[in-house]
C-alpha cells in the first residue's frame, strides 16, 4: 500500500479500501459501510476483508514502528474506531511494527487507547 496512512488505517479508509477492491474483484457484496462492518465481514471468514484488514492493520504497523525507531518511547498507545477490529487486525499491526521496529524498540509495548 503507498501513500499517506490515514486512507488506509482510519475506519473510513478501510472501508474505501475494501470498497474499491470488492470493484476491481468484481465482487457482488453489498459495499461495507465502515470499518467496523470489513472487521466483522473479516472475522467471520470473508477472505477479502480479511485481506484488506490485514494490509491496513500492516501498513499502520510499519509506520509505528518507524516512529517509534525516531523517538523511542516507552509505550504507543493505538486508538481510534479500528483499535475495536478485533486480534486479526491487532495481529497484522503488531506484525508490522515487528518488521519494521529496530530492536530497541521491538519490545515497546503496542496498547489499546
Amino acid at each position: 500500500l503507498e501513500g499517506h496512512i490515514e486512507p488506509v488505517a482510519s475506519g473510513t479508509g478501510l472501508k474505501d479500501l475494501y470498497n474499491r477492491r470488492c470493484e476491481e474483484a468484481g465482487d457482488e457484496n453489498l459495499p461495507a459501510a465502515d470499518g467496523a462492518e470489513v472487521a466483522a465481514r473479516a472475522a467471520a471468514g470473508e477472505e477479502l476483508a480479511r485481506r484488506t484488514l490485514t494490509d491496513s492493520a500492516r501498513a499502520l504497523g510499519e509506520c509505528v514502528g518507524g516512529m517509534g525507531n525516531l523517538i523511542d518511547p516507552d509505550v504507543i498507545v493505538v486508538s481510534g474506531s479500528v483499535v475495536k477490529a478485533g486480534p486479526i487486525w491487532w495481529d497484522a499491526l503488531r506484525a508490522g511494527f515487528a518488521d519494521s521496529a529496530l530492536a530497541l524498540v521491538k519490545p515497546t509495548p503496542l496498547v489499546e487507547g
